[in-house]
């Protein structure tokens, strides 16, 4: 008999355990950052496409994700803005304000993602039919 807290017993979900396929093998989702792991500069990564293709017919779940990168850009660690003016010979400044906009849009993306989670595990749910929170 499960214990108290445990999660034995209830629908399987991405979040549980891995999921023992039918002929013994262990299979579990994988996630898969986009840039700089499955393409860069819009070209594939030689050998990603086999690489992903191989773990979907090893029968495990490819999730796709990215990051916004907001630590990156914002003020006062801001590392990627800080080169990105040191390398076009700009001033801190003027990079900062630039940036205002798309910071605004990513802090407007981040609020709707923590407000209604339903909006980016909606394509998951479709795909590989994991659970909506309720």
């Amino acid at each position: 008999m499960p214990g108290k807290g445990s999660k034995r017993g209830t629908a399987q979900g991405w979040h549980d355990d891995p999921v023992v396929a039918n002929d013994g093998r262990m299979t579990f989702p994988v996630l898969c950052d986009l840039d700089g792991v499955v393409w860069l500069a819009h070209r594939p990564i030689p050998g990603s496409v086999e690489a992903i293709a191989r773990l979907r017919t090893g029968g495990h779940r490819v999730l796709f994700v990215t990051n916004m990168g907001l630590g990156c850009i914002i003020p006062p660690v801001a590392l990627n803005l800080f080169i990105s003016t040191q390398l076009a010979g700009v001033r801190y400044e003027a990079a900062v304000r630039a940036t205002i906009p798309f910071i605004i849009i990513m802090l407007i993306d981040l609020a709707i993602m923590a407000m209604f989670p339903i909006v980016p595990l909606m394509l998951p749910h479709l795909i590989f039919d994991y659970p909506l929170p309720r």
